[in-house]
C-alpha cells in the first residue's frame, strides 16, 4: 500500500510541476500583454519620459546647478 501512495504522490508532484509551468507562463503573457503593453503605449502616446532619455544635444550630458556649499547638510550625510 506503502509503494502504491508513493507512485500516486510522485506522480501527482510531477503533474503539478508542469501544471504550474504551464500556468505561470500564460499568467505573466496576459499579465504583460494586457496590463504592461498597453501602459507603455499610452505613456508613449502622452510623451511621458520619466528617465529623461530624450536629452538634447548630441553628447548626453545635462547641465546641473550647484548651489551653495551647506556644511549642515554635509554633515549629515553617511
Amino acid at each position: 500500500m506503502k509503494k502504491f501512495l508513493s507512485k500516486i504522490w510522485s506522480g501527482w508532484k510531477r503533474f503539478a510541476h508542469i501544471l504550474g509551468r504551464v500556468n505561470t507562463e500564460i499568467i505573466l503573457f496576459l499579465f504583460y500583454y494586457l496590463v504592461f503593453t498597453p501602459f507603455g503605449a499610452a505613456l508613449k502616446l502622452f510623451g511621458y519620459d520619466p528617465l529623461g532619455s530624450k536629452v538634447k544635444g548630441d553628447s548626453g550630458w545635462r547641465e546641473v546647478k550647484i548651489g551653495e556649499f551647506d556644511p549642515e547638510k554635509a554633515s549629515h550625510q553617511s
